[in-house]
This record gives C-alpha cells, structure tokens and sequence, in this order.
C-alpha cells in the first residue's frame, strides 16, 4: 500500500527537535528469530511481522518505504543524481546523542529517491538528509524532518510518497559563508551548523516583510548576491523578501521555539535547533 503525504511541505510543518543529522549512524536492521521448529508468523497491530520461537519469545520486524523528490534549495531544480539521501532516526538526539542512520538511498534522474528498508517510528521524527555518499565534497549535509504523523499508521510493506529532502550545493554553502563573513559573523556552516527556512503562507508562498522570532540575530535572503546575501548595501536585512523565497538563516541554532510576525498573519510556535556542519531546513507557515 502507498500513502501519499499531504503534499511537500505539510510533513515540515512542526517539529520538537533538537539536532540535525551527524556523519555518525548506528547498524540498523530487521530482527528476528531463528531456530530449528519452523516458526509462526502473523501481522501484528503495528504491522511488523511477528515471529513466534519454542520459547514463547517474540520480535517484531517493521520495514517500509520512503519515496520522494531531493531539490536544489538555491537553484530550485531537483538535486544532482548520485547524491544520497538517508533516513535518520531522530529519537536519540533529544537526549544529547547522535541521530541513528536506519536506511538509505542514491538520488535518480530526477532528484527522486526510494528509500526501503525503514525499520522504525520515531517518537521524535525522522531526518532526512541529503549527502555526499563518499564523503566528495559536492554538498553541505541536510536534514528535512518528518513528522510523527506521516508515518504514524504505516504497516510493513507501505510506501509513504510525496516526500521531499531538501539539498544545499557546496558552492551554495560557500556562498553563506562569504556573506555571513560580510555582514561580520566569525563562524562557518561548517563549524557551527544552521538552522534555515522560509516563512511563507498556508499555500506555502513566501510572505514578504516577515520577521523570525527566537534568536537575537536573524539573516534575512536577498536575490542580490553582489554585496551578500544577508545585507543591502553593508546593512543588514531587516526582514524577508518574497522574491528570495522569504529564506532566513540562522547560525549556530540554539533550541527554541522559532515563530515569526508578519502584518495580517498568525504563526504558531515550532521547537528546533541546529549541530554543527549540516543545515536543518524547516520553514515557518502561518496558520
């Protein structure tokens, strides 16, 4: 069975979230229980198999699939085929740790990507993360999250489609370390990581004058790359602009709650933050 998302951007929409992913990832795998009896099996309410041994032991099994479009951020093209793209679960981050890698897939013709062999539910979401496979230099690692509810009911066998994992060009990368150097800030993507966005309506159209609340500083995306990104002149942005996507960035992330303020719009709240060398990407949509 195939469920479809509620389109791209519904499974960005909040998350309680408290890093992106490391270049760290655990063995992940089915596991399973094997002897000599010739075991049982059935489908259990989580959709996992369940295998049954003479000891009255069980494990279940779960493993599904998700499938969706990688897509350049800065070119607004699909991402470059090769890339890969991999499914972290996020759970262990919120107490300190490392992301766990559970699954992964190369980028075909078409930025699109399948990723089987998904064997969790994290409490907390899951990452998806578009890298160099071999480490190549190509790519500054990101991370998408998916929410809980996405894959909430899936069972094993399910596909989950309409997913989308956003990428960042090393020479993009580059371009948001030369203009965050511009406008003064000492740090690197690199070193400190960022937590970036767009703050855009319920039809996901970038609204125009928003302002980010949850950090002291604040750059805000320009389309004139002349004198930076984040300044007009050697002033900083003050608030977005809806024909650089309303994209906002935001070095060295603490967690926190993000929302925004824009005339004749609302914005809930949503929890998240940022680790060093990679860029979570979560826009901000007004209610």
């Amino acid at each position: 069975m195939t469920h479809t998302s509620l389109g791209i951007w519904p499974g960005l929409l909040t998350l309680a979230l408290v890093a992106a992913c490391s270049d760290k990832g655990g063995e992940s795998g089915t596991t399973g229980v094997t002897d000599d009896t010739a075991p049982t099996t059935n489908n259990d309410d989580t959709g996992g198999t369940t295998t049954t041994d003479d000891t009255g032991g069980t494990t279940t099994a779960l493993s599904y699939t998700l499938e969706g479009q990688a897509l350049d951020l800065a070119t607004h093209d699909v991402a470059a085929a090769g890339l890969c793209v991999v499914a972290f679960n996020a759970d262990a981050a919120v107490t300190g740790g490392d992301p766990v890698e559970m699954a992964r897939a190369t980028v075909a013709a078409g930025g699109v990507f399948s990723i089987s062999g998904v064997d969790a539910k994290p409490a907390f979401g899951i990452l998806l993360s578009v890298r160099d496979c071999n480490d190549e230099g190509t790519v500054v690692p990101t991370a998408t999250p998916v929410l809980p509810s996405t894959y909430s009911s899936v069972v094993t066998g399910n596909t989950i489609s309409g997913l989308a994992a956003f990428s960042v060009s090393a020479a993009f990368g580059a371009g948001i370390d030369g203009s965050l150097a511009a406008v003064g800030y000492p740090g690197t993507i690199a070193t400190d990581g960022a937590l970036m966005g767009g703050v855009w309506d319920n039809t996901y159209t970038p609204i125009d004058g928003a302002t980010v609340t949850g950090a002291t500083t604040v750059f805000y995306q320009d389309t004139d790359s002349a004198d930076g990104l984040y300044s007009t002149g050697t002033s900083l942005n003050a608030a977005t602009s809806a024909a650089a996507g309303s994209l906002f960035l935001i070095p060295a992330a603490a967690v926190s709650t993000y929302s925004a303020t824009a005339e004749g719009y609302t914005f809930g709240g949503n929890t998240l933050g940022s680790s060093p060398g990679s860029i979570v990407f979560a826009p901000i949509i007004a209610n």
